[in-house]
């Protein structure tokens, strides 16, 4: 178990109800003294179907939560924040299990879709495409165009 004792309540709070609930976590965790953001913890889970992949859940500044899927494609992962950890760190904890969870089943997937090509030209040369966090269902109304990958942490079928 991670040595919590330079935590601050809120983040140990949620570190601790992350680890509860998904306690094959316990190696991806990073919080002070074993790494350089004090204050903060930090989980990087690799998903079965793609090991080059990352899960990032970051707690920031004892304030808010960031759930990451970085696929190692530029530009930068997929994220989802999640605020107001200092004042509700139960809920908030709650609030990062669901979406976890909503990942981990499926009901929520990975999307990289092309941007439109006046937007790659004002980025640069690195950026044709964006990552985000999707519902299985909004993938359906989107424009197959567009797609470029979509990643599902479990095998498709």
């Amino acid at each position: 178990m991670a040595d919590f004792h330079e935590v601050s309540g809120p983040v140990r709070c949620f570190a601790e109800h992350v680890l509860r609930v998904f306690p094959e976590w316990a190696d991806a965790i990073e919080c002070p003294g074993m790494g350089d953001a004090v204050g903060d913890c930090s989980f990087c889970v690799v998903p079965p179907q793609h090991p080059t992949h990352r899960l990032y859940v970051v707690t920031r500044r004892s304030s808010s939560v960031e759930v990451r899927y970085d696929d190692a494609v530029p530009p930068g992962p997929a994220e989802n924040h999640f605020v107001q950890l200092d004042e509700n760190p139960a809920e908030v904890a709650e609030d990062v299990e669901e979406f976890v969870r909503d990942v981990i089943t499926g009901r929520v997937i990975v999307v990289r879709e092309r941007i439109p090509r006046w937007v790659r030209w004002l980025r640069g040369k690195d950026c044709d495409s964006l990552l985000s966090f999707q519902s299985v269902e909004a993938l359906g109304r989107s424009r197959p165009a567009k797609v470029v990958a979509v990643y599902s942490w479990r095998a498709v079928g």
